[in-house]
């Protein structure tokens, strides 16, 4: 799914959520869950049950307009690496209403993609950001 209006984005990187500035878009994780089936010897259905053992959750994709100085702390963090997995929060309409119009993730790693600077023409990054899982903010 990919938001491009009405929403925020923030990160807690230090403690606090802070809004990303210039977020031009985000393309949410997609739910992979990893299924067995198995078939129990005292079963009665024609189908084997399916069991899931894994759930993966990729990768949030945010497309930005670069600005050095606003998105310093995201270019520190994927820099230096993160020493302990930290959170993402995209509040959306799409997602409901408040205070349920969010959607949050505990995520390991930010990976910065290259800057492309053409003459004229504004500067673009995409952050990717390697998702743990899905978390509930507390108001």
């Amino acid at each position: 799914m990919k938001l491009v209006k009405n929403m925020t984005v923030s990160t807690d990187l230090s403690g606090t959520f802070v809004e990303i500035p210039k977020v031009l878009s985000v393309d949410l994780p997609e739910v992979n869950p990893d299924v067995e089936e198995r078939t129990y010897v005292s079963s009665t259905d024609a189908w084997p049950t399916k069991v899931v053992k894994k759930i993966s959750y990729g990768d949030i994709r945010l497309r930005v307009d670069y600005d050095p100085v606003a998105h310093a702390a995201l270019d520190r963090a994927a820099e230096d690496g993160l020493s302990a997995a930290k959170k993402i929060k995209i509040v959306s309409s799409e997602f409901g209403e408040a205070p349920n119009n969010y959607r949050a993730y505990e995520f390991a790693a930010i990976k910065a993609g290259n800057v492309p600077c053409k003459y004229g023409e504004p500067m673009e990054r995409e952050y990717t950001f390697s998702i743990n899982k899905p978390v509930t903010i507390g108001s």
